[in-house]
């Protein structure tokens, strides 16, 4: 059974979004992004959506003007106010342009998108269901398409126009098709052929595709992102794959059990007053939890340490603490003068005689040792306080 033709000519593609709050785009958007407007024809558009994201599929005669088409795909993110440039090829099985490919379907879920069509690389007389996925909100898609009917006969056998639906991971497509000479409708999905992918996360943060229980065909190339809370940081995977690169991608060759670590992280806001500084640089520092922290108070010339004030009293230099919780801690510095004494020939001082430092505002009593007087007229002795002689 051929292909119907189309009596009219279809130039472009175009998308018309209707906003709930706001009526339509002000200006109709051409999709088919790939080639020049007006050189080649694009039929057959299917849309599908979720959320912002929507997804078009349509048969495409770029590579071939007039004599086959190839099956396009394009996405928006945002509700289909942008578009991605180039649009996506995705019956990759077989070159662009070498054999008609047409009537196409889409279907999305979580993120998945999953495509749908008629396709006759097999031979002019034979058509086949193939199909393609994507894992990645349409960004990539598999590089080699998959033939559901099968069945294949080498003469005369035509498996077409096919629909597709899904629920979470779990594809399901019909179509019409003559391997007992008359059309019957055959059906195919995933379900029996998938592998069970269990995504979870700690306290701290979440993951895309969400937590809880995936089915994915065998071969799929998966990506999971993690998303950390405010206050939280992501710090690994752990189960069946491992490591701390974010967002993370394997390939689902058997079941697979992932769970999502994060961190609670606290600020260690340190302060400094006049006369020094600390290590680490006054300021906010965020910090793992449970983190050991050496703070290092670093005086100025004429200064030293004091102590410690806010969330720790100390008078510890350098000081570590354990980061259980927001912390505020403030280094105390003291001015200090010198005190120089010189006592001269044949004496000394209490303090000794020489440079002292003394915190500002200190009381300093200098004291002189008793020493032997002698009293020409009392004759020599010791005496509290030198003599002084009569003016």
């Amino acid at each position: 059974m051929m292909k119907p033709k189309f009596t009219f000519s279809i130039l472009f593609l175009f998308f018309f979004l209707f906003l709930a709050r706001g009526g339509w785009l002000p200006t109709d958007q051409r999709i088919d992004s790939g080639d020049s407007p007006g050189v080649s024809e694009s039929l057959d558009a299917q849309i599908a959506c979720s959320g912002d994201n929507v997804y078009v599929v349509w048969s495409d005669f770029r590579n071939a003007p007039n004599t086959y088409t190839d099956i396009y795909f394009n996405h928006s993110a945002d509700g289909g106010a942008n578009w991605q440039t180039p649009d996506i090829r995705l019956n990759t099985g077989d070159l662009p342009g070498a054999s008609e490919s047409w009537g196409p379907q889409i279907a999305c879920s979580n993120g998945n998108v999953y495509a749908v069509w008629t396709d006759r690389r097999g031979g002019s007389h034979i058509s086949d269901i193939f199909f393609n996925y994507s894992t990645e909100e349409g960004a990539n898609w598999r590089t080699k398409d998959i033939r559901l009917n099968s069945m294949k006969l080498p003469i005369d056998y035509h498996a077409q126009y096919p629909q597709i639906a899904c629920s979470g991971e779990n594809v399901y497509v019909v179509w019409q098709d003559s391997r007992n000479g008359l059309y019957d409708i055959y059906f195919n999905s995933n379900i029996s052929s998938t592998f069970a992918l269990t995504i979870s996360a700690s306290k701290g943060g979440t993951v895309r595709p969400k937590p809880g229980e995936h089915s994915h065909i065998p071969g799929t190339k998966v990506k999971i992102k993690a998303f950390a809370d405010k206050d939280y940081k992501f710090s690994h995977w752990s189960g069946d794959v491992e490591g701390s690169e974010n967002p993370i991608k394997f390939t689902m060759d058997s079941d697979k059990t992932i769970k999502a670590h994060f961190i609670k992280q606290h600020t260690l806001a340190l302060r400094s007053q006049k006369g020094g500084t600390t290590r680490p640089s006054p300021g906010n520092h965020t910090i793992d939890h449970g983190t050991g922290v050496t703070i290092t108070a670093i005086p100025e010339s004429n200064y030293r340490f004091s102590n410690w004030t806010g969330d720790v009293l100390s008078t510890e230099n350098p000081l570590t603490i354990e980061m259980n919780s927001d912390m505020s801690i403030t280094a105390n510095f003291v001015r200090q003068y010198n005190l120089t004494l010189d006592a001269g020939t044949g004496g000394t001082t209490n303090p000794p005689q020489g440079i002292s430092p003394y915190d500002k505002g200190a009381k300093v009593t200098i004291t002189l040792p008793l020493l032997p007087i002698i009293d020409f007229l009392n004759g020599p002795g010791i005496y509290p306080e030198p003599l002084i002689p009569l003016q």
